[in-house]
């Protein structure tokens, strides 16, 4: 293959590679849930999010759930969760048909409280600001301070037949009661003083079904009139949003909005200011447009909106969807039910004011934002369907393609503009278009190297028959201020020399000459000349005396695809690689901005990044749309603080679940006396895709610098010292994604060994030399040689053997392995020797250690288990237990490393 074949090819690679990330995440049972019902939400201090099913709660912190079920044998009616809420740093409260419940996030377990006073449905429950709880129940309302529970009576002075408040709301000093068809207000100082305030005419017979506060007033759901307001000021009622019915939870965000889940048309966004609905969760087969999100199902339990601007839909029967974290640096752009460059793969754009042009491999579209329309121009026009650059002379716009040649359009019409001139061209590959300070245009094709004159319409043609172009294949080229030009090519690079009037390979700078092929060449606002290569370093060049500088970017790391660098403020520049956007700092601090920043798509273009000054905005354009960010939000360092957790420890044992979240309360990893490693995996808690960012980690009282994780986010030590670390781990780029524990090493009994085998070394050499300088005989020549009073005890070969059998025989007839709490002092005990010895056993004759010989026996079982017909209905982790393992994880863990595959594949092939 010739080199500009390869290099086209390359070129061309990115646009078969468009792939747009999901919109919404889904959790199901598939995926862990115990129960497919998710009927409330809660994200706690911590940053986990609790799910409330008919089941119990399911803790989920973005890849790992963890299942915690109600109790076994208590009231098994209806025991959806309702409500819940946070108690303190280590409870949760819930509330279901049955009463009231807490959740103790240390043992990760569930009990009923207050039978005695609360033994009925609890619909909701809410803090006010002296800390007391207040809970509504379908017996009325009642308070909670500390461990104390006690009822409110609303009721003495307005008897009725139901006494359910099925929403309740603490706003300031006031509570707002939803009871029935009508909402009582009351004050926290005296909350049994509600005045009662009833639906007027035509609405009296409406059935309320939820209630929120926002911005001074209570807005109502309802089944048949669509959203309500409530003013407190004056006590009346007014409709406020009438196109939804069917709403079954209402809340509202911090900015404004009233988030409204419907039985049968998803889930809405409404804009108190415009009273419009500003976004859409349906899975009706709409035409995809700007504020519409396709979920799974239309039929939603609850929606909610956390702090971090996060959606969570749950379903009844189907799970739960919730949208991505996005902290809205980047966006890209659409217009509003007219065009969403998302679902386009950019490869070039041209800002004209209110018009945007965006080339795309599929054709030119031109977006008028003032007229509020759209214009497409395909292949039938432009002969091709890429279009590679657009660049704007006078009242034409002139549009390159890829195999279609060169194409003028009148700015004003977009009819095309037919010129004889531009025949050379014809179905040319244009690349880059350059404007000159005469009104000309370098235009970088695969017939050489262009030149177009705006005032006649003429164009020039260098190639390598009239000119030094060392190669037809011309890929960039930069202008300097005074009208030097460098070119890149297939073939090697040239200048172009104003004064000469020619393309020549003389007088080329040797630095430059060899950063080899450059794909990006660009003239920097002071005046010196950026260089990116294909590979390497970017560098700048000081045109006047021919210093060249390179960036090196160290603390981007090696290996990095530059594409384009822009100055930013003094010594600071916000880089674009293939994989993510940086800024870097003068002293080397780096800030990665990706898919959490809302830039959904990081394959760029290297000819289509810049900076728009007249806004101070960057544009870039990649395969999943044309992108932007204000450069005052991609300066803008402090960002709220992402937790990174562990979801599995090891040390001489696996962590139970419970163990792991005892260590995340505290803070603290304590080893054992025995035992002086550990290995942990962690999750950064940013429910969103952080796929492409990468780890770093540090053992304080360890480790001097940093220490990279690895894909699977896993860290392992061994052999510390006793004393007391800090693990700090943190996102590449992203401090504020960040996670800590102390980890406590105690003495073990090694380091006691080692410490007093040491200090006696020490002390025999200090005697060696006193009694060298002071020529004393040593102490052992002063006493007879002892007899030898001890000797090893090593386990031969032929005991090995014997006791290798008897484990096999006893492993395969008793099947010890079953049982859960199994140990290795069990089993040395069922053969009659030590543990010791049994642990001389598995290194010597069977090469592993205890848990991995345990483990595959647990494997088999469950293999078995998983063939036999009688046990398809029972789920992944219900076989597993049966097989001995205590928990999912340790079980995923064992499988992956014995089988190579996971559960779920595995029994995915064993179906087929």
């Amino acid at each position: 293959m010739r080199l500009k074949d390869l290099l086209l090819t390359l070129l061309m690679l990115p646009l078969c590679l468009t792939a747009q990330m999901p919109q919404l995440g889904s959790l199901t049972q598939e995926d862990g849930l115990h129960n497919a019902s998710v009927t409330s939400v809660l994200r706690d201090r911590y940053g986990f999010v609790f799910l409330g099913t008919e089941q119990g709660v399911s803790r989920f912190d973005g890849t790992n759930v963890l299942n915690i079920d109600f109790p076994k044998g208590d009231d098994q009616r209806n025991m959806a969760v309702n409500t819940m809420v946070e108690q303190d740093n280590e409870s949760l409260l819930l509330g279901n048909k049955a009463g009231l419940w807490q959740l103790n996030r240390r043992h990760l377990s569930i009990r009923r409280i207050h039978r005695e006073a609360i033994d009925t449905e609890v619909f909701d429950m809410a803090h006010a600001f002296d800390g007391t709880l207040y809970i509504a129940t379908a017996q009325g309302l009642f308070r909670m301070n500390g461990d104390k529970v006690s009822a409110v009576n609303i009721f003495a002075h307005k008897p009725a037949a139901n006494h359910a408040i099925r929403k309740l709301v603490i706003a300031g000093q006031r509570l707002y009661l939803l009871t029935g068809n009508q909402v009582g207000v009351s004050s926290i100082l005296r909350p049994a003083a509600v005045t009662y305030h009833h639906l007027p005419a035509p609405l009296s017979a409406a059935h309320l079904t939820s209630m929120t506060f926002a911005r001074g007033q209570v807005y109502l759901g309802t089944r048949e009139h669509g959203i309500l307001a409530f003013h407190p000021s004056t006590g009346q009622f007014s409709p406020f949003y009438s196109d939804l019915n069917n709403i079954v939870s209402l809340s509202a965000d911090a900015h404004g909005h009233l988030l409204a889940a419907t039985s049968f048309d998803g889930c809405v966004e409404l804009s108190l200011g415009s009273r419009q609905v500003t976004h859409h969760y349906t899975n009706q087969p709409e035409v995809s447009r700007s504020g519409i999100t396709r979920s799974r199902f239309g039929t939603p339990a609850v929606f909610c909106r956390d702090s971090e601007g996060i959606d969570w839909i749950g379903y009844k029967f189907f799970g739960l969807d919730y949208s991505f974290l996005n902290r809205g640096v980047f966006h890209t752009f659409s217009v509003a039910g007219l065009f969403d460059s998302a679902d386009h793969a950019i490869r070039c754009f041209l800002l004209d004011g209110q018009r945007t042009l965006l080339g795309t491999r599929s054709g030119l579209y031109v977006v008028d934002k003032a007229r509020h329309t759209l214009a497409y121009i395909g292949r039938d026009v432009i002969g091709a369907d890429i279009v590679s650059c657009i660049r704007r002379v006078d009242g034409a716009y002139l549009v390159g393609t890829i195999g279609g040649g060169l194409h003028r359009l009148s700015a004003s019409t977009l009819a095309t503009m037919p010129s004889a001139q531009l025949a050379p061209l014809a179905e040319a590959n244009i690349y880059d278009m350059v404007s000159d300070q005469h009104g000309g245009l370098w235009i970088c094709t695969s017939k050489g190297l262009g030149h177009y004159d705006n005032a006649t319409g003429a164009l020039r043609l260098y190639t390598t028959r009239n000119s030094q172009l060392p190669d037809n294949e011309v890929f960039c080229m930069g202008l300097a201020r005074d009208g030097r030009g460098w070119v890149s090519t297939a073939g090697g690079q040239c200048m172009w020399n104003p004064d000469q009037r020619m393309v020549t390979t003389s007088g080329m700078i040797s630095r430059v000459v060899k950063l080899g092929m450059l794909q990006n060449i660009k003239l920097l606002a002071d005046g010196r000349m950026l260089f990116v290569p294909q590979n390497g370093n970017p560098a700048v060049l000081n045109p006047e005396n021919g210093e060249l500088r390179t960036l090196a970017f160290k603390a981007l790391g090696s290996g990095r695809v530059f594409l384009d660098i822009e100055p930013f403020g003094p010594k600071r520049y916000i880089v674009t690689c293939s994989d993510a956007v940086y800024l870097v700092g003068a002293t080397g601090q780096v800030r990665r901005f990706g898919h959490i920043d809302g830039l959904s798509n990081s394959q760029f273009q290297s000819h289509a990044i810049c900076v728009d000054p007249s806004t101070s905005t960057y544009w870039a354009a990649t395969n999943g749309g044309l992108v932007y960010a204000r450069l005052s939000n991609i300066s803008q360092t402090l960002s709220r603080h992402i937790p990174v957790t562990l979801s599995e420890i090891q040390t001489d044992h696996w962590f139970t679940p419970q163990e792991v979240s005892g260590v995340l309360l505290d803070s603290l990893l304590t080893l054992s006396r025995h035992n002086s490693e550990f290995t942990v995996r962690f999750a950064p808690l940013a429910f969103g895709n952080t796929r492409d960012l990468t780890f770093r980690y540090r053992l304080e009282g360890h480790d001097k610098t940093w220490r990279l994780a690895d894909r699977s986010r896993t860290i392992t030590y061994h052999g510390l010292w006793p004393g007391r670390y800090t693990l700090r781990i943190e996102a590449v780029g992203m401090p504020e994604m960040r996670g800590s524990v102390v980890v406590d090493v105690p003495m073990t009994t090694s380091a006691l060994l080692m410490l007093v085998a040491m200090t006696l070394l020490a002390a025999l050499a200090g005697h060696v030399l006193w009694c060298r300088h002071y020529r004393k005989p040593y102490f052992w020549k002063r006493f007879a040689p002892q007899p030898e009073k001890y000797q090893k005890s090593r386990l031969d070969e032929k005991e090995g053997r014997r006791l290798q059998q008897a484990l096999l025989r006893y492993m395969e007839e008793k099947q010890p392995y079953l049982n859960p709490d199994l140990q290795m002092a069990d089993l040395a005990k069922a053969l009659g020797c030590s543990t010791h010895t049994l642990s001389q056993l598995f290194s010597v004759q069977l090469h592993r250690n205890y848990y991995d010989f345990i483990a595959e026996y647990r494997i088999k079982a469950f293999q078995r288990l998983a063939q036999q017909p009688a046990n398809h209905n029972l789920t992944i982790t219900a076989l597993a237990e049966q097989c001995g393992f205590k928990s999912r994880n340790p079980f995923l863990v064992a499988f992956k490393k014995t089988t190579g595959m996971t559960p779920k594949d595995y029994m995915k092939r064993l179906r087929e």
